[in-house]
């Protein structure tokens, strides 16, 4: 409990904790069909039939696959990809990534 005049900060939500990021995580099973746009870094481990573009990392994993186009600001591509990628910064292929398209 506060003390009398003792200044208290109440954190609303994990954006303002200090260090905390915020991380979309599609799981696999999940599907999602249409454009998928998001400034939060995202974990893709279901399936986006559509394009996706994120303003920050990018993950796919072994069981994520994407048909449509991609853009990050980084991506780690494990998964699958059917459409065109483009990658503002870096990019990191695993040996499991299937990619069909241009990078």
């Amino acid at each position: 409990m506060a003390k009398k005049n003792q200044q208290v900060t109440l954190i609303r939500n994990s954006k303002d904790a200090p260090g905390a990021s915020n991380l979309n995580i599609i799981a696999d099973g999940s599907v999602i069909e249409g454009t998928f746009s998001t400034s939060s870094d995202t974990r893709l481990g279901g399936r986006i039939e559509g394009d996706i573009r994120v303003d920050g990392l990018l993950l796919i994993t072994e069981s994520g696959v994407v048909t449509g186009s991609v853009r990050a600001d980084n991506a780690n591509i494990a998964g699958t990809v059917n459409g065109e990628i483009s990658i503002v910064k870096k990019a990191l292929l695993t040996s499991s990534a299937n990619i069909k398209g241009h990078i």
